[in-house]
């Protein structure tokens, strides 16, 4: 007899599995997965996009767009705010108080709808044209909006122009961010 020969007997192998085992643990692996992507969504840091980050605050371009219409290049910034509304989201809010007469307000409007959309390009965003917005209010407010686009973030700055006294202009700019989830 040969001494090198392999006992035959009832040995079963131990990585043998049915075809309901691997169906249950693929079963089990594919809800482990789906729950640790959304644990991972959930607490995930929204970080504001190149626009929103580069432009944080439009006190220069403000200034600027004053200069060009010839008013007063006061700016003050009278509140300013943050939020994250939702889960894939940031909202940005500051409002200005500024100086400028009502024959150049829509001058200034259109200069500062102009740096806006500049703003967003130079960051790395597309402006659509097919959603430029321009409206003039019934209670005499005037706002624009500006949609942009930039990597996987969808986002608008709203710009509205409110009237007080003695040529006194406040001014609100609200920028709000969406990312997209993969």
């Amino acid at each position: 007899m040969n001494s090198t020969a392999v006992p035959t007997g009832n040995r079963r192998r131990t990585w043998r599995f049915s075809l309901r085992e691997l169906l249950l643990g693929g079963v089990a692996i594919a809800a482990l997965l789906g729950w640790g992507q959304s644990q991972y969504y959930r607490f995930e840091r929204v970080v504001p996009s190149p626009v929103l980050a580069q432009h944080y605050e439009w006190d220069v371009d403000l200034r600027s767009c004053l200069e060009r219409v010839g008013g007063s290049t006061s700016v003050s910034l009278e509140e300013s705010w943050s939020s994250r509304p939702a889960q894939f989201s940031f909202y940005h809010d500051r409002t200005y108080v500024l100086v400028i007469s009502e024959e150049n307000t829509d001058a200034f409007l259109d200069a500062f709808h102009q740096r806006v959309e500049e703003g967003v390009r130079t960051s790395g965003g597309k402006t659509s044209h097919k959603y430029r917005h321009r409206f003039d209010l019934k209670s005499g407010d005037q706002m624009f909006v500006v949609n942009y686009e930039c990597g996987r973030v969808n986002g608008f700055v709203r710009v509205v122009l409110r009237r007080k006294a003695n040529d006194e202009v406040r001014l609100e700019v609200i920028t709000y961010e969406t990312r997209w989830r993969n």
